[in-house]
């Protein structure tokens, strides 16, 4: 068996070399792997937000589409406000600071739209359903007091000028 010798040309170097200072590399490394768990924490809480951020957007999205369709259901119904003041109550603007305002009182208090709809949703189609009625009753009311309120003046100046 013949072994040959290779020989390496002589501007290659060693590359087991040892730093000259030891301490210094595991400095280095320290640093390293501090920065790493830095960015991997930054990263983390980035994601967070993201994920918060867009749970509120969702939120948002949802009160927004509900009090959308209330808007359109209910509008018409609202025969007493002129297409101004419907503007001012329930318009665009207004659902969209409503539903902003409003989801992130319910981030806050960790509620869902299913949620809500789920626990307080016979409540809210009872009040649908009582409101029309209610409010023609009060709205009744109020006329049939000015009617009273007027016969009674005309009552009191008619008998007045009668005996005279």
């Amino acid at each position: 068996m013949v072994v040959k010798r290779i020989q390496a040309p002589g501007d290659v170097e060693d590359v087991s070399a040892k730093p000259a200072n030891p301490v210094a590399g595991l400095d280095d490394l320290e640093r390293q792997a501090a920065a790493a768990e830095g960015a991997g924490q930054a990263a983390a809480e980035q994601q967070a937000a993201s994920a918060e951020q867009r749970e509120a957007d969702t939120l948002a999205a949802d009160l927004a589409d509900t009090l959308a369709m209330m808007a359109t259901v209910a509008g018409p119904g609202m025969w007493w406000l002129t297409s101004d003041e419907f503007e001012k109550l329930w318009g665009k603007n207004v659902q969209k600071a409503i539903a902003q305002n409003g989801a992130a009182i319910m981030r806050r208090h960790k509620l869902t739209m299913g949620g809500l709809m789920t626990e307080y949703g016979p409540y809210i189609g009872l009040a649908g359903a009582l409101g029309p009625s209610a409010f023609a009753t009060v709205q009744g009311y109020k006329r049939a007091k000015s009617r009273q309120l007027a016969t009674q003046q005309s009552g009191q100046g008619g008998g007045d000028g009668a005996g005279a």
